[in-house]
Parts: structure tokens; sequence; C-alpha cells
């Protein structure tokens, strides 16, 4: 059928069992890169975020995926970064095996985003770090325009690996 149901299911799933986090990682990416629909993930994400505890297992990745959509599909880098600073709140509650590391790489994000908010660099790292998860060719062509776009340059290398070479800094329009 395609993707044009995966915003429907989503919200559905989540207004049933907002808990049941493993979905998200399941319907987010199938709802905004496939449907074509960021907005509908966010507030999916935002509806399930009332009902889950900081300590809960994943948790905090539910912000990290709003902060990437705000980012890459909104050019939000405001409430981007308010993402993220909630990302690294709950990590520090969440106390998982590893949320130590997690919360440097957090940590690290929040700095970088509050001093560089206009940066093609950190949409160009968010889209580099979508192609890694990116399944079939439609997808991969998209990001790796976007990441073109942003300035990043991309090359294969010998054995047919593709390779992102993020820009410098530089603003955004």
């Amino acid at each position: 059928t395609g993707y044009d149901l995966s915003p429907d299911y989503f919200s559905a799933i989540v207004r049933l069992d907002p808990r049941f986090i493993i979905s998200y990682f399941f319907l987010e990416p199938a709802t905004t890169l496939f449907a074509l629909e960021p907005k509908k993930s966010i507030e999916n994400i935002e509806y399930g975020l009332n009902f889950i505890a900081p300590e809960t297992l994943l948790s905090t990745d539910l912000w990290v995926m709003k902060g990437i959509n705000e980012i890459l599909f909104l050019s939000d880098v405001k409430s981007a970064t308010k993402s993220y600073e909630k990302a690294l709140e709950w990590a520090k509650v969440e106390n998982s095996p590893v949320s130590d590391s997690y919360i440097k790489i957090l940590e690290e994000t929040v700095n970088y985003l509050k001093t560089n908010p206009d940066s093609n660099k950190a949409a160009a790292g968010a889209w580099a770090s979508l192609l890694a998860n990116a399944r079939d060719e439609k997808t991969q062509r998209k990001i790796l325009e976007q990441i073109t776009k942003l300035g990043g340059k991309i090359m294969i290398t010998a054995d047919g690996q593709i390779s992102v070479e993020l820009p410098q800094e530089s603003k955004n329009k």
C-alpha cells in the first residue's frame, strides 16, 4: 500500500498505547521519511511524551527524534535545541548502560546548537546520521541531495561505500 497510511497508523498506535516506545522507532521514520509528514511525527512524539517517564528505557531517543525532525524538516533550530536539552535532562535520569556516553554526545550537541544556531553543518550532520538507516535507494538519494544542498560533499570509497564530508561552518540563508 505504500507509506501514505503510516501517519494514521502512527497516530492510532500512539493514542492507544503511548508507552509502546519501540513502535516509535518504526513509525517515525515511515511517517517522516517515507510518507514525508514530519509535522505529524512531531505531533505524535509530543503526544506520547506526555505519558512517558524520563527513567523509561529509550525515552531519551524520542526527544532526539523530535529534535532531528525539527532541524531537518522544519529548519527550527530553536525548537530542536530545546528538544536536545530535554533529551539531555532525560538521559541523566534514564541511567541505562549507554547513558554516560549518550550524555556526553547530547551535551556536545546542545552546546553546538546554541553556538551555531544557523549552521549548515548541524543539518548536514543530522542528514548524514539518517543516511546510515536509509534502506531504499529513493530515500538515500533524497538524503544525499539534502547533504549536497547544505554544502556537504559525497564521496564513494574504493569499496563502494558512501562517505560524507560535512560542510565547513556557514550560515543558512
